[in-house]
């Protein structure tokens, strides 16, 4: 079962990566939208990160 925590941890750390990089081109680029999803998008994904490691760290 541990096994299966650790794969949800890197699937985790995977998508907070992605919506984290992606989210902070936005921001560069000046690219943000009227409703608020550019930064409830970089907070899902740096909050994606840190359940992600802690997965992969308590269950290994």
């Amino acid at each position: 079962m541990s096994g299966l925590y650790s794969i949800g941890g890197v699937a985790l750390l995977g998508v907070g990566l992605y919506l984290t990089v992606k989210q902070i081109k936005i921001f560069m680029a000046g690219k943000q939208d009227q409703l608020g999803w550019d930064i409830r998008g970089l907070g899902t994904g740096i909050i994606s990160i840190m359940i992600g490691v802690y997965l992969i760290v308590k269950y290994l």
